[in-house]
């Protein structure tokens, strides 16, 4: 769809122009989880991202404190564990564009922390995060006090 008036520009180009392109950097994680219930964590990065890397999968998974959980039905996981595999999903995809809604929901502290490394690693390498919160969290204003002005 065309937009009526203006447009928008990913690296450079319109994405009415390079729509392939832009749909390629982008990964978008919902306020729900995402992931399938009745696929084990594996299954569900596995069918998610292109051609995952083991090595980096493994990584994740311990980063993401899942080890162990590789092969168990999501829908026995909680909330808050199926949302770190949403999110280990994301990590997966290598895609230079996230764009995150509520990222923070149901994950606990520590859960937390780990995610806003992530969110410094990401931006550290030249990526951009665009992502919708209802919850006051001091360390977005970090963020955006160390990456956006």
């Amino acid at each position: 769809m065309q937009p009526a008036v203006g447009d928008i520009r990913y690296d450079g180009e319109s994405i009415a122009k390079n729509r392939a392109g832009y749909q390629q950097a982008l990964c978008y994680v919902g306020h729900k989880s995402g992931v399938s219930p009745l696929l084990t964590v594996r299954e569900n990065v596995r069918y998610s991202v292109h051609a995952p890397s083991t090595v980096a999968f493994h990584a994740l998974i311990k980063r993401f404190g899942l080890t162990g959980w590789e092969d168990v039905p999501c829908g026995l996981l909680s909330q808050g564990t199926r949302r770190r595999v949403g999110l280990l999903r994301l990590l997966m995809a290598a895609s230079s564009l996230w764009l995150l809604d509520e990222p923070l929901v149901a994950l606990d502290q520590e859960a937390v922390l780990m995610l806003m490394d992530c969110f410094r690693e990401h931006l550290d390498k030249g990526g951009m995060i665009i992502l919708t919160s209802h919850q006051p969290v001091p360390l977005y204003d970090r963020l955006c006090l160390d990456y956006c002005l």
